[in-house]
């Protein structure tokens, strides 16, 4: 969770399409959180699938954290304050990645 919030504090959400990701007493389990998934098995978060959602800023390195990521979809959202972080190699089960669209700096 403090990871995912983390990425989120680096992150313009003009249409609060984040709105469920927080430490309200409702928002706890961050597994209920739109756009994230998570192992019925570990409770760990595996997916996140945040694309075409109007976001911008950049990448939090607090993202590695989520060592059990499998998929990560930030297509479509204007990330060009930011180059494609080095740190995304380190994510070592993620078999999907898609940063098609989402305006990267070069």
């Amino acid at each position: 969770m403090q990871a995912l919030l983390a990425f989120k504090l680096g992150l313009v959400d003009d249409d609060n399409r984040l709105l469920s990701w927080g430490r309200e007493v409702q928002n706890k389990d961050c597994c209920q959180w739109d756009g994230v998934y998570c192992s019925n098995h570990t409770g760990h978060v595996v997916k996140l699938d945040i694309g075409d959602q109007s976001l911008q800023g950049t990448i939090s390195p607090k993202l590695v954290e989520l060592q059990d990521l499998e998929y990560l979809n930030l297509s479509f959202n204007n990330f060009s304050r930011s180059q494609i972080p080095n740190f995304i190699g380190s994510l070592k089960i993620l078999r999907y990645l898609d940063l098609s669209s989402a305006k990267f700096w070069r």
